[in-house]
């Protein structure tokens, strides 16, 4: 009898950066597998700044690029600015990787789409039922696909909603839908959630910035400027970051609020040096459903379901470095799983992998 049901591996679902992680290590690993995504043309995507602290993160790229991951090779080639670098400083900031967030997207993309034994679909998981042995997921538009161990990656898509001053929006990121079935269905199953929030800064035109000003500041290395500037509240002090290359947008790194779009405005105009710059996107505030997780838990399958491994902001993380590392270890640990093998602890599978 021929299967209603397509079969992998290791599922994962969820784009963001530590699905992308987990996929890339899980495929590199030799396991069949699927990344199932909300929106497949932004991958990685990086919607609170597109900084990545080295120091925090040099251990854990280090691992990846042992296993086999592409994605420490697309970090470097995606640098704008290397903060601390000779000739890169800037007041305030020092070993920081100022990402060019689209090149960043798109190569992740790129990478995902070639890597063997890993094939990408963009889709809606509303739903996942315990098997025998593995677990079945299903999706919006009705399909059924199996998999020995799970991946799940969901960020701030599950139950998400966004919002800037009386402005609601249900969305997993800006433009993008969220995750409703999926987190009901799993609450149904006796999975245990709590409600996560998180604020991201507004983003401008960067050709509005007067850089005559003494309050701008400028770093970067020439081409690509990066600038500090002096808020006069509080003494708190903000960083335009370039968002990439081929942009003006810069994210406005320090400043991240969600007050009505005519509030940042205002707020932003009285800062000495940005009296005409012009918002192209506000800043806002991202509520979503995140599991009950405890560091003890980091890596490891249960959560009230066999085989169902967690990673990213899910988890209730939120730094990038900690998405890479909990992709890192649920990929490898879902590969194992699904071959039979144990299941490592952080400590031993670090030790085995590093």
């Amino acid at each position: 009898m021929k299967k209603d049901y397509y079969s992998y591996d290791v599922i994962v679902v969820g784009g963001g950066l530590s699905g992308c992680t987990a996929a890339s290590i899980s495929a590199a690993a030799g396991a069949k597998t699927l990344l199932i995504t909300i929106n497949m043309d932004s991958p990685a995507s990086m919607q609170f700044g597109n900084i990545l602290n080295k120091e925090r993160s040099n251990c854990i790229i280090g691992c990846m690029k042992k296993q086999g991951s592409g994605i420490p090779g697309i970090i470097e080639d995606s640098t704008l600015i290397d903060i601390g670098c000779p000739g890169h400083e800037i007041e305030g900031l020092n070993n920081l990787l100022i990402i060019d967030r689209k090149r960043f997207s798109l190569k992740i993309k790129e990478m995902l789409e070639s890597q063997d034994d890993l094939h990408t679909r963009q889709g809606l998981a509303t739903d996942i039922l315990p098997q025998k042995e593995g677990l079945m997921m299903f999706t919006s538009d009705r399909l059924k696909i199996y998999a020995s161990s799970l991946v799940l990656c969901t960020g701030t898509s599950l139950d998400g909603r966004i919002s800037w001053g009386e402005n609601v929006t249900y969305a997993g990121r800006p433009g993008e839908i969220h995750s409703s079935r999926l987190y009901k269905n799993l609450l149904e199953k006796g999975i245990r959630f709590r409600r996560a929030a998180k604020k991201a800064a507004p983003r401008i035109n960067g050709s509005d910035v007067d850089e005559k000003s003494r309050n701008i500041k400028p770093g970067g290395d020439g081409e690509i400027r990066l600038y500090s500037v002096e808020t006069g509240i509080n003494k708190r002090r903000c960083w335009l970051v370039p968002e990439g290359k081929e942009t003006n947008e810069m994210y406005v790194w320090g400043f991240e609020n969600d007050l009505d779009e005519e509030q940042q405005l205002k707020m932003l105009c009285r800062i000495e040096g940005l009296e005409n710059v012009y918002i192209t996107r506000p800043g806002y505030r991202i509520e979503y459903a995140c599991l009950e997780y405890s560091e003890k838990d980091e890596g490891i399958d249960g959560h009230g379901m066999k085989g169902l491994f967690p990673a990213g902001r899910v988890t209730g993380i939120e730094s990038y470095e900690n998405s890479l590392r909990q992709g890192f270890l649920a990929g490898i640990n879902a590969t194992r799983a699904a071959a039979g093998k144990k299941i490592l602890l952080p400590e031993e599978l670090m030790k085995s992998y590093c």
